[in-house]
């Protein structure tokens, strides 16, 4: 980006044209196990809303850019026992002639 262009602060969904609508959610049966709806649903829009946790914005980035692939977040949150856990959040996003976008699951990463 030059340093004169402004940043642009859309969500990755508005910046590939999609609404939540368009997407498929999943959770996995340890996710569903592990977590609260509440804490499933909070992280999913943080996902949707381009927050990707520790995963690596910069693929990401390259996802948005390229309009299809995998956007994957990488949180931690308090599970039902009151311990820390890795959540994992994945959308496949493909686009052809005619748009498509397949799902968006939510995991542990041992079930990946």
């Amino acid at each position: 980006m030059a340093d004169d262009e402004t940043p642009d602060t859309r969500s990755w969904l508005e910046r590939m044209s999609l609404k939540r609508s368009d997407l498929k959610l999943v959770a996995t049966p340890g996710v569903d196990k592990t977590f609260s709806s509440a804490t499933i649903c909070k992280f999913v829009a943080r996902h949707y809303a381009g927050d990707f946790g520790s995963a690596d914005g910069e693929m990401n980035e390259c996802t948005i850019e390229d309009g299809g692939g995998s956007m994957m977040s990488c949180f931690v949150a308090e599970d039902k026992t009151g311990t820390s856990s890795a959540m994992w959040v994945i959308t496949s996003v493909q686009f052809d002639k005619t748009f498509d976008v397949d799902v968006t699951t939510v995991l542990l990463p041992s079930e990946y």
